[in-house]
């Protein structure tokens, strides 16, 4: 289990430093054309909109950590209904809405590289949900990790 917690901490650390950089590094290198910015203005509305559903879905399942809550139950109801991992799917609404409105390519960059962190955080997180959780194989294999009504 210290395992677990150390990895868990770790992916929450790297989360927690790209955070930090996409709101407080990049500089804005290129003016993003009108219906960019206004594409990416709609991403952070949905974005929140997703996370605070998500967020609500979760209530006392709830946790940064990848690793299921003690006492927790397996959520698929709500936004878990049509993906698997809706607050990150939030998350990266707001941080991708938000590099396209700053025009930062750095902001881009890390954007991109906590998709990756989300991905791995994901897989880490479901092999975990698949050991307390008889149903999570199931579920894993009809739902979507990140975007409804898709394979991905």
């Amino acid at each position: 289990m210290k395992k677990h917690l150390l990895w868990s901490w770790g992916f929450v650390t790297v989360q927690a430093i790209l955070f930090a950089l996409i709101m407080f590094v990049g500089e804005q290198d290129i003016k993003p054309p009108a219906v960019v910015a206004l594409i990416g203005g709609f991403l952070l509305a949905i974005g929140a909109v997703v996370l605070g559903i998500s967020v609500y879905n979760l209530r006392k399942s709830l946790t940064a950590l990848p690793l299921p809550v003690k006492g927790g139950s397996l959520q698929s109801d709500g936004l878990y209904r049509y993906m698997r991992h809706p607050m990150y799917s939030g998350i990266l609404g707001l941080t991708f809405g938000y590099a396209m409105v700053s025009g930062s390519s750095l902001k881009y960059l890390f954007a991109f590289t906590l998709l990756g962190l989300f991905i791995l955080k994901a897989l880490y997180e479901e092999k975990l949900l698949a050991k307390k959780y008889k149903n999570y194989t199931k579920y894993k294999q009809k739902t979507p990790m990140f975007l409804p009504f898709t394979k991905f």
